[in-house]
């Protein structure tokens, strides 16, 4: 009983400290990844299954923080092919490549690399409806799912023999839409669930 008050209690601390020590609050978290005049799934105006193709590149060219942004594989008959972009060093919350993969001239899903690490999203929305581990080689992956945001959040690359608080601070990979479709298993996550070498299948 005490082992586990003290295990929360070391949790809320290092999730404390995390918060003090990042460039914002879990509320531009929140404002970015739950759009409060759009309905999900739904990230910077884009609605995957809703939003064509040709209205996303126009969104995301009129944004100056973006750089690099570009057409790859793409099959003109279909309509079918990625987007990808990078941000500019500056900006908050993201950064590196970031992919949206559009079908029949129509956004399918997103997937955002970011700066905001497990704890930031932990924070900012508590515990996920779902997790799935899977491992490649000694390498874990952990994929977290929220349901009514229609958003799935990773962290890659990581060991699972390491510390929560290790974990904690990872950044995380962000999918919009058709990503949400990977996550899957039991409800009542606990912080616990997230650490130790057990997969999922």
């Amino acid at each position: 009983m005490f082992r586990l008050v003290g295990l929360l209690i070391s949790l809320m601390s290092a999730l404390l400290l995390a918060v003090q020590s990042r460039a914002y609050q879990p509320a531009a978290v929140v404002e970015f990844i739950r759009a409060p005049d759009c309905m999900p799934p739904c990230w910077h105006g884009i609605r995957p299954g809703h939003t064509t193709g040709s209205d996303a590149v126009a969104i995301l060219r009129a944004d100056p923080r973006i750089e690099g942004l570009n057409i790859a594989n793409w099959d003109a008959q279909r309509q079918l092919g990625w987007l990808e972009w990078s941000w500019r060093a500056d900006h908050p919350l993201l950064e590196g490549m970031n992919w949206m993969a559009i079908f029949g001239n129509e956004v399918q899903g997103l997937s955002l690399s970011t700066r905001i690490t497990l704890g930031d999203i932990w924070l900012a929305f508590g515990a996920p409806d779902a997790v799935q581990k899977s491992q490649v080689d000694d390498l874990y992956t952990l994929r977290l799912a929220y349901r009514a945001l229609q958003v799935s959040v990773t962290v890659s690359s990581f060991s699972c023999d390491g510390s929560l608080a290790t974990l904690w601070h990872k950044p995380v990979m962000i999918g919009i839409g058709a990503w949400m479709n990977e996550s899957r298993s039991p409800a009542a996550v606990q912080p616990r669930d997230l650490a130790g070498c057990q997969t999922n299948p």
